[in-house]
């Protein structure tokens, strides 16, 4: 089983080495890649099935914000990775597949106009800016989830900045990110309080949803110093109590604050969560969806897209998202990562010791 689990956990050390059977050699948490799994089925079942009282897919979206921002916390204020070798990584991480996704698309969209995509479009998606172009008339359904993607890269040149200024002084890092969380909180309870915006209107926006992203960070460090720790039962009292509270009846703003808060803690404090739940999260097949996750997120919409054209059957939809996933990964983002990783622009070099 250990084997399996290091053949499949490769890539760059996720968080800080535990003394437990399912941390790998090279010093990956395995069960992280399956929380990923985790994430990406609940936005595949949203986008393929349906769910009457939650939406899964945007559960699955806050999954995925919650580790972020432990993994960023994790590799700027713990690894202290140098800014440049940080945000290179980031962009051999995402930005090939999605110019191929994109490129694709826009093929696609000369012979198929109802997808949408033309070069403006285009634009938006490579500049990580769609989030915000799309309030500009320049969204199209194939391409709507790619706000996620720039919330989370806006929120790294957030949390890069916040390094270089406040990494060697924990109180003004602590007080900073706290500040910035509750300025996002506000943000969004104006917006939809006071202003009446939707969810697409309020919570697609960088400066509402970042706090996501910030919340995950801040509970890893308040985890990690021991100012806010979780043992035995608890990570999951405040997981479940965070599905609960992102119910479709409970208002945006409690949704993406307190139900980010009990997600944000139980992907903090996983290390000492009960050992059957990092032995389910680390199994092998779980691992494996976990570290294609991303290739899977960015490649399901189109087929998401297609279910409105009812072409053909909602399974049929399903099997070729999961197959242009896998596909891209091997194809794509594998290889290109890793080419791009081993040879480096000279300011992005790790300096050598």
């Amino acid at each position: 089983m250990n084997d399996a689990r290091s053949v499949l956990a490769t890539g760059v050390a996720s968080a800080l080495p535990a003394p437990d059977e399912n941390h790998a050699p090279e010093g990956r948490l395995t069960y992280l890649d399956g929380w990923r799994a985790v994430a990406i089925a609940f936005v595949l079942f949203d986008h393929f099935g349906s769910s009457r009282y939650f939406n899964t897919g945007i559960l699955g979206v806050e999954f995925f914000f919650a580790l972020s921002g432990r993994l960023m916390a994790q590799i700027l204020f713990v690894e202290r990775a140098p800014l440049g070798t940080f945000y290179y990584r980031r962009f051999t991480r995402v930005w090939p597949s999605l110019a191929v996704l994109v490129a694709a698309l826009l093929l696609w969209s000369r012979a198929h106009p109802a997808f949408g995509v033309g070069l403006p479009q285009a634009a938006v998606a490579l500049t990580y800016t769609y989030n915000y172009a799309a309030f500009f008339g320049l969204a199209t359904e194939p391409l709507d989830h790619l706000w996620s993607l720039c919330v989370e890269e806006h929120s790294y040149l957030f949390l890069g900045l916040l390094a270089a200024l406040a990494r060697d002084r924990p109180r003004a890092l602590r007080a900073v990110l706290f500040a910035a969380i509750v300025l996002c909180v506000a943000d969004g309870a104006l917006s939809t309080l006071v202003f009446h915006q939707t969810y697409v209107q309020a919570y697609w926006r960088s400066d509402v949803r970042a706090a996501s992203v910030l919340i995950g960070a801040a509970c890893f460090l308040a985890a990690r110093d021991g100012r806010v720790r979780l043992g035995g039962i608890w990570p999951l009292v405040a997981l479940v109590a965070a599905i609960l509270l992102n119910a479709k009846p409970v208002p945006d703003v409690v949704k993406y604050s307190a139900g980010t808060l009990g997600i944000a803690l139980f992907v903090a404090n996983l290390e000492r969560a009960p050992a059957w739940v990092r032995t389910f999260l680390a199994h092998p097949l779980l691992v494996w969806a976990g570290l294609i996750s991303f290739s899977l997120y960015v490649w399901q919409q189109p087929f998401s897209f297609e279910l409105t054209r009812a072409l053909v059957p909602r399974a049929a939809h399903a099997i070729g998202a999961v197959l242009a996933g896998v596909a891209a990964f091997y194809v794509v983002e594998r290889g290109t990562r890793r080419w791009l990783n081993a040879h480096p622009p000279r300011w992005a070099r790790a300096p050598e010791t």
